[in-house]
Order: C-alpha cells, then sequence, then structure tokens
C-alpha cells in the first residue's frame, strides 16, 4: 500500500500514480466532495470485485461511479433529451443520479433493475482524474458495508483489519475532510424524478460555471431575487406571459420550507386579478376565480362545489377556466391525489400552479402537450433567492 500526501504542488503527480494504479486493477483510497472514497476500474470485473470484497457489501447492491461530465453520463447511462436539460441545471453537484445502465461498466455495479447511479461532482480533483482516466470509476465510500464512512485516512485505517489493509493498493492522503452531507439520490430511471434520499444537494442548485450556461440556454432564464417583493415580481412577469399565450399551463415549483414558493405564486396570480393568494399548505388546493374572487377549496374529506365555466369571468383567452393553487407537502400517497382531484385539474384547461412539484411529477400526473413550466428556487442568504424558470 503505497500512501500519497496530496498538496497544492503535487496534483497532477496524484493523478499520474493514481491512474497507474487503476489500469492495473488495483484499488484507491481517494477524497471526495463528502468522505473518502473507494476507487476502482469500474469496467474491470475482477477490480469491483476486490472493491466488494473489501467493504464486505452484498452482491446485487449497487455502487454509483463518478463521471467527468454529462457527455460521460451519456455513454455509460440512458438519459433523454429533457432528462439532460435538467441534468445541466444541477450538475456538476452534489447528487447521485440513477438512470437505466447501458451495461458498459462491470454488471456488478447495477441494481436488480439495470439502473445504474452516476455522479459528476463539484470536486476538481476527482473531475480531472476521471477526465484524464477517460473511464469512469466507482464512487462508494472507504468504509466496511453498513458502517459510518470516514473524512480522515487514519480513521479509516484504524477500523479495518489487516486483511482489509493488504487489499489497499494506494492511498492519496488530503487531510481531514470537512463534514460534508451525502449526495441527494434521485432516481430518474422511470423517466420521472423522484428524491430517493435527501442530502446536501437540493433540486434547482447548480454550480455557478452552470449558472453561466443556464442563463444562456433556450427558454431558461435565471434570476436573483433579493427581496420577497422581487421574488414576487418575477412571479408576476411569468404570470404575465402565461396570459398572453392564453393557454393552460402546468406550473411546478421546487424549493425548500421559506424558499418563497407562494410568494412567487401570488406574483403569478396577480398577472390574472387574483390578490387573496393563501398558502394551502393544510387545505392541499384552492381554486380562484380569474377576476380574484376564490371559488372554492378542497381539503384531504370534503369536495368543494362544482363551478361551470360559464360563470367565471376570464380577463384572458377563453381556453384557460380556472386558476389552482396546490400545496403537496403534506400529501404523502396515492389515495391522497386522487381524494383532491388534481388529475381533473391538471387535465382541464387551466393554469396550475404546483408547490412542492417533484411529487405530482412522480406520479406522472402531468397531462402530455400541456404547457409545463418548472420554477426552481433556491436560498442564497437569508433574503436572496436564486430563481430559474425553465
Amino acid at each position: 500500500m503505497k500512501r500519497l500526501s496530496l498538496r497544492t504542488d503535487n496534483k497532477q503527480a496524484v493523478i499520474d500514480e493514481t491512474i497507474n494504479v487503476l489500469e492495473s486493477g488495483g484499488l484507491v483510497i481517494f477524497p471526495s466532495d463528502t468522505v473518502y472514497g473507494l476507487l476502482v476500474d469500474a469496467c474491470n470485473k475482477q477490480a469491483v470485485e476486490k472493491l466488494i470484497e473489501f467493504k464486505k457489501r452484498p452482491k446485487g447492491k449497487p455502487i454509483s461511479i463518478f463521471t467527468s461530465g454529462l457527455d460521460m453520463i451519456e455513454k455509460y447511462a440512458c438519459v433523454s433529451d429533457d432528462q439532460l436539460a435538467r441534468l445541466q441545471r444541477i450538475l456538476p453537484g452534489p447528487f447521485t443520479v440513477v438512470l437505466p445502465s447501458k451495461h458498459k461498466t462491470s454488471l456488478l455495479l447495477e441494481s436488480e433493475k439495470g439502473t445504474l447511479g452516476v455522479r459528476y461532482i463539484n470536486f476538481d480533483l476527482v473531475t480531472a482524474l476521471i477526465k484524464q482516466f477517460g473511464r469512469p470509476t466507482t464512487a462508494t465510500s472507504a468504509n466496511v458495508s453498513g458502517r459510518a464512512p470516514h473524512h480522515s485516512v487514519s480513521a479509516l485505517l484504524n477500523s479495518i483489519n489487516a486483511q482489509q489493509k493488504n487489499l489497499i493498493d494506494h492511498v492519496v492522503d488530503a487531510g481531514q475532510l470537512p463534514h460534508n452531507e451525502p449526495s441527494t439520490v434521485i432516481d430518474y430511471s422511470q423517466g420521472d424524478l423522484t428524491v430517493l434520499r435527501k442530502g446536501s444537494g437540493k433540486i434547482g442548485t447548480s454550480s455557478n460555471h452552470e449558472n453561466k450556461k443556464t442563463k444562456n440556454q433556450k427558454g431558461t432564464k435565471s434570476i436573483v431575487s433579493k427581496s420577497p417583493r422581487q421574488t414576487y415580481e418575477a412571479g408576476k412577469s411569468l404570470g404575465d406571459y402565461i396570459v398572453q399565450t392564453g393557454e393552460p399551463a402546468t406550473v411546478l415549483l421546487y424549493g425548500d420550507l421559506g424558499a418563497g414558493k407562494t410568494v412567487f405564486v401570488k406574483g403569478i396570480a396577480s398577472a390574472f386579478g387574483i390578490a387573496d393568494i393563501v398558502s394551502p399548505t393544510y387545505v392541499v388546493l384552492y381554486e380562484y376565480e380569474i377576476k380574484g374572487q376564490k371559488l372554492k377549496s378542497k381539503n384531504k374529506k370534503e369536495k368543494g362545489t362544482n363551478v361551470k365555466n360559464d360563470e367565471l369571468q376570464i380577463t384572458c383567452k377563453r381556453n384557460v377556466n380556472t386558476f389552482v393553487h396546490a400545496d403537496l407537502y403534506n400529501v404523502q400517497d396515492e389515495e391522497e391525489f386522487e381524494h383532491i382531484g388534481l388529475s381533473e385539474y391538471l387535465a382541464g384547461h387551466n393554469v396550475v400552479c404546483i408547490e412542492w412539484g417533484e411529487k405530482i411529477k412522480s406520479k406522472g400526473k402531468i397531462a402530455k402537450g400541456k404547457k409545463e413550466i418548472e420554477v426552481f428556487i433556491r436560498q442564497l442568504d437569508a433574503h436572496e433567492r436564486e430563481i430559474i424558470i425553465a
């Protein structure tokens, strides 16, 4: 086992030596954006078997891979154009994305469903290594399966036995790593996005490099709001656009509690002359008359009265009927989705704004062919918000 200390002046030498070990089928301890990881050539079955032996990991339990970018992700996993566009907004970042595998890596890394977890992280040393290596490595924590990961090499070596130490070929020691949260795990294997594990990655976040790309992407807009009023105005601008099109639309909002999703919806609603929007967290859904008078609300136990389309005073084109605001924070299962009747609103000629949009999208309820707008709100600090509209 060779141990190298990482310094600012020897990064390229560390990468070169690490690649030599990987190409010979060796097992490497390497720093990452979260903890120390175990790296082997992801395309080398014998190397993967060695890693599994070290971790004492049951076969059939999937292991993710590190990639150097979206091009490599496309090479080793199946990803649609729509999915790729969305991944461009969050990667590189602290995410593990589960996608259908193209089976070009060792099959031992895949799940029983044939999916593969891929990572493209905002950690230059790993990205440079993978880019120069030319193919993915494994991306799993350097620990025995079921035990805590390690933020220092010394802690790792003190936790394993002599047999495991003999399996290690190369160690890159970057000192004590910061105690960052684990990655957020996203399942994209079924077409829709589902968060399997919440971690440090928030939907809608991206690196500064990717933010610059986002601003230039056709149909995508990035805004920095410095106050609730500016968040409101950003929502109103989107609402004005929807009014001008006169077409039904579904607006999916993503962001943490307190990010400003309801304030943004209030801005959208103001474009339709609606001024009394309230958060529907505890009643799940409100429907509003376009001129501003609330018509009905629904909770999980009772349904409101039906309203005929000819009773609505519509201030935009006649093919938009009502404005619906839903907050799915407290909705957990399929039965609740059916009870609140949201599918009917999504299928109709309505403008529907949905907070915690990942829940309804993961259920496959969005009507095909209907205009769909995604709004990602990320808290930069106590006052500033990054708003991405796509």
